[in-house]
Parts: C-alpha cells; sequence; structure tokens
C-alpha cells in the first residue's frame, strides 16, 4: 500500500475510506481517467462480513475479505493508488482540499 513518492502529489480526487462504496467511487473514477488516490484505515466494516449475500454477481456469496480484495485489485487496475492511513482534519481554500493523515498531508481537487 503506502507507494506515493515523498514529493507532494495533487490529485484530481481523494476517497477516504476503503470499504466496498470507497472502492467502487474509486474504480468509476479510475475509469473516467481522474487521477484518484484511496485513503484505507483498514477498518472496514466488510472485514467481518463472513459470508455476504447481497452483492451483485456473487449468487453463493462471498467473504468480506475477499470482496474487499477484490475491489482493490480492481480499482488498482485502474491506476487508483491505496494508501494506509487515518484522516484527522481536512479543509478546503479555493479549489484545493487538503487533508491530514496520521503519516502525511495529501490535496486535491475534490474528495
Amino acid at each position: 500500500m503506502n507507494k506515493i513518492s515523498e514529493q507532494e502529489k495533487s490529485w484530481d480526487v481523494i476517497i477516504v475510506g476503503g470499504g466496498c462504496a470507497g472502492l467502487s467511487a474509486a474504480i468509476y473514477l479510475g475509469r473516467a481517467m481522474r487521477t484518484v488516490l484511496l485513503i484505507d484505515s483498514g477498518q472496514s466494516l466488510a472485514l467481518w462480513e463472513p459470508d455476504a449475500q447481497n452483492y451483485l454477481g456473487f449468487p453463493k456469496g462471498i467473504s468480506g475479505q475477499e470482496l474487499l480484495e477484490r475491489g482493490r485489485t480492481q480499482a488498482q487496475k485502474y491506476e487508483t493508488e491505496i494508501v494506509r492511513d487515518e484522516i484527522s482534519e481536512a479543509t478546503h481554500e479555493g479549489d484545493c482540499y487538503t487533508l491530514q493523515g496520521k503519516t502525511r498531508r495529501y490535496e486535491a481537487r475534490r474528495v
């Protein structure tokens, strides 16, 4: 996960949350050729789901962990960068959002 270079990067979109909704958003935005950063704390509730039966395409169910792994793989296929961090503060000035994580600061045009 955390492979951002030391230099500051600015993203088209930052998604906070690496659960099913965040991964779905990352896939759609990546396919739309946006530069996407997904910030994942690693605490998705899907991790606790042993047999999810409510997702399209999995008539026999799928574990939440497997679903998240597949989602990450698919998002990365569209060049979404995924980092492990927790956001503690977000500010907006002009056309830039700044998010402060535990490990570093991130900037994007949209959050």
